[in-house]
């Protein structure tokens, strides 16, 4: 098997289906729901890339592009610090007045 991957757009394929005169009227929707009903069936990984972005935040909130499927990793752009996944809602408070080890957390 070899490990060499060709990635191929979908409007191509559906082009490549469509020349055939049986399959003239076939849509769109109904060839990528084929190809990944066939993917499903042969067990195929889902291909993802990573991929860097940069979102505007305010008032703590950020819009996040339409493609993400996992957050893995956040820093603060200008100080290029990490920052470290938050488990709980009680992160940062403005309102907390007892000392604690400030960390610099995020939460989706």
């Amino acid at each position: 098997m070899t490990n060499n991957i060709k990635y191929v757009n979908i409007r191509e394929v559906a082009s490549r289906v469509m020349r055939h005169p049986l399959m003239v009227d076939i849509t769109l929707e109904s060839i990528i729901q084929y190809a990944v009903d066939f993917f499903m069936i042969m067990g195929l990984p889902a291909s993802y890339y990573d991929k860097v972005e940069d979102v505007h935040i305010q008032n703590y909130r950020a819009v996040l592009p339409c493609d993400v499927m996992e957050i893995i990793q956040v820093r603060h752009k200008k100080s290029m610090i990490s920052l470290r996944g938050a488990t709980d809602s009680f992160y940062q408070s403005p309102e907390d007045k007892y000392p604690h080890r400030q960390e610099d957390t995020f939460k989706v």
